[in-house]
């Protein structure tokens, strides 16, 4: 009896077994990614040393369910890489503060919370971005008025991140916003790289190649629009010119 008992549980013990192993293994994955991303979005800027890309990802994030210590180490990397920036310490301030502000969002006995989810992740990337930016300003009108410029942008695009960052890999079909987000993500994720300390101009342009033949397997139109995006991403980051004539061309043409 002990014996065909012992042979019954071992199956299903193996089962379990590989079943825990498989989610460790993608837990590991998604912390991976999270933190390559906002590795990559710390580094993409628009004026000045602010950050807010990485800001609204990760008010994206936390309400798309992204876990905040991987994305938190993200950011840290890209300070440990670029040596500490101004721009990785605005970043990674930023960050906190929008844990901070949705720690206090949970908190709060507010009805219908799931309704108001987007405007709630605007307020928390704009004033995530705000703070840390007026702090930094020292007072100068151009400062603040670029810090009150990135603030708005971190507050416009954190609910439009929130379709792509919430998407699950057994998704087949996209809705258009879904498709909208994932495009403003990309577009963010190549300016981040093309702005990496070390070979970050031959990677983003590497992926830019890429995603221009991704997007050229669904028509010429298709083709010639993303790699015209990819290359005003990568004159964002990494300052090349004349790589959205040359990817929209062979965009068209592949």
């Amino acid at each position: 009896m002990t014996e065909t008992a012992r042979k019954k549980a071992f199956p299903v013990f193996r089962t379990r077994l590989k079943g825990r192993a498989a989610r460790r293994v993608r837990a590991g994955v998604a912390w991976i990614l999270q933190g390559a991303v906002m590795t990559a979005l710390t580094g993409s800027r628009l004026l000045g040393d602010l950050s807010p890309f990485s800001v609204a990802c990760f008010a994206a994030g936390l309400a798309a369910g992204w876990r905040p210590l991987p994305m938190a180490l993200g950011c840290a990397l890209y300070g440990v890489l670029s040596g500490w920036s101004a721009q990785a310490v605005s970043a990674l301030t930023g960050c906190a503060l929008a844990g901070a502000f949705e720690l206090l969002v949970r908190r709060l006995p507010v009805p219908r919370l799931a309704a108001a989810r987007d405007g709630i992740t605007a307020l928390e990337a704009g004033a995530a971005a705000l703070l840390p930016g007026l702090f930094m300003a020292g007072g100068v009108p151009y400062n603040m008025m670029t810090a009150l410029l990135s603030s708005c942008a971190a507050a416009l695009l954190a609910p439009s991140l929130t379709g792509a960052m919430a998407l699950r890999p057994d998704r087949k079909r996209l809705l258009p916003d879904e498709r909208l987000s994932c495009a403003l993500l990309a577009e963010m994720i190549l300016i981040g790289m093309g702005s990496l300390p070390f070979a970050g101009g031959e990677i983003a342009e590497g992926a830019a190649v890429f995603v221009t033949l991704i997007l050229s397997s669904r028509g010429p139109a298709m083709g010639a629009m993303g790699g015209i995006a990819c290359g005003a991403a990568l004159a964002l980051g990494s300052g090349v010119a004349p790589a959205g004539s040359a990817l929209g061309l062979c965009g068209l043409m592949a």
